[in-house]
């Protein structure tokens, strides 16, 4: 979520920042429990498995980081 905080990024960009070369199914595994959360949202939520899917904080997960950075 920390790498979401400035701009949406796409799975394989996510997975890159993080030093992998590619999407893995952790990764994925990740995306989708917070999409389930609603801690993000995905950029084009009508085309759920486009190529150009990205994913962005929610106002839920903006809350949420706010409130993590008040304690820290």
């Amino acid at each position: 979520m920390l790498l979401l905080k400035n701009k949406p990024m796409g799975k394989t960009e996510i997975a890159e920042m993080l030093g992998h070369k590619g999407a893995s199914g952790a990764l994925n595994k990740q995306i989708k429990h917070h999409l389930s959360l609603e801690f993000i949202k995905m950029t084009i939520p009508e085309k759920p498995k486009s190529r150009l899917q990205q994913y962005r904080l929610s106002l839920k997960g903006i809350e949420l980081m706010n409130s993590l950075e008040l304690v820290f």
